[in-house]
């Protein structure tokens, strides 16, 4: 028999195989006809050193996330997608928004302000994408570079705190805002320029690391631009989209099902009441 076609027959079967310390190992179900056995032993040898071939071109495969294709639909990742469930659900909600103070002194020069922002909002992909359902399947939707609103208020310092709670419940619409605002407090009662800049973000386009490495790209332009330096930063060889379109790949269904099935083999004897304590 082939090994291509034994090992399609044993994956049917259910066998589930493991390579440990250079040996193979075979979670093997009761149902399993004598023959399928037989030849599984008898071709133990070259099923390990092909599975061992196949293992090491997979993990090396695996770990490189490349460009994803342009002509395809791109999917959210899981954390993504857990978002986007919950924002359907919840409606117009401000659980998720991940903002940014920034206390600052002497004059700001808000058409620079703006022009950073736009950099930074071209130069990350998450930033301006929009997520849509297509066929119960949500999607993302990278749009193109656009201008961008910078919104600038003068307030009474006291009222700050009650300003800014305002500003950062505002909920953002998956469907079709930018995933990032930019506000700018001046307060009106001081001689002096000084005030705060509100950075507003969606879960859905940042985390804690994230957030930090936008806000030092933010201020690493602005800095630049006032200072009339260079004003360009590294160029990103992936974009999230990127990393979402490897993640679906790479945990698609089919390598998925291998470890399903080896759970249920090892649960099929647990019994379906337990006594085990709930608190």
């Amino acid at each position: 028999m082939k090994l291509k076609k034994l090992l399609d027959e044993l994956k049917q079967a259910g066998v589930i195989f493991k390579i440990e310390e250079d040996r193979l190992k075979a979670n093997i179900p009761k149902s399993i006809t004598p023959e399928l056995k037989k030849q599984l032993l008898l071709n133990k040898n070259e099923l390990k050193d092909f599975l061992l071939r196949v293992n090491s071109a997979s993990n090396k495969n695996s770990l490189m996330i490349t460009k994803r294709p342009t002509d395809l639909q791109v999917r959210l990742s899981f954390s993504q997608e857990r978002l986007w469930l919950i924002d359907q659900l919840q409606g117009d909600s401000s659980e998720y928004n991940r903002p940014a103070l920034f206390h600052f002194r002497g004059a700001v020069q808000f058409d620079i302000l703006k022009r950073v922002l736009s950099m930074i909002i071209d130069r990350h992909e998450i930033l301006r994408t929009t997520y849509h359902e297509q066929d119960g399947i949500p999607y993302q939707c990278i749009n193109p570079p656009c201008d961008i609103h910078l919104e600038k208020k003068y307030i009474d310092r006291h009222n700050l705190t009650s300003i800014i709670e305002a500003e950062v419940v505002k909920p953002f619409d998956l469907s079709s805002d930018l995933m990032v605002r930019l506000c700018v407090f001046l307060y009106q009662d001081r001689t002096e320029d000084s005030g705060v800049i509100l950075l507003n973000l969606h879960h859905i386009a940042t985390d804690g690391w994230s957030m930090e490495i936008l806000t030092k790209e933010f201020f690493t332009l602005y800095t630049s631009l006032i200072e009339g330096g260079d004003s360009q930063l590294a160029e990103l060889e992936i974009q999230y989209a990127d990393y979402a379109h490897w993640q679906r790949e790479t945990f698609q269904k089919e390598k998925l099902e291998g470890q399903l099935s080896y759970w249920e083999q090892q649960l099929e004897d647990v019994p379906g009441v337990h006594g085990l304590p709930l608190s």
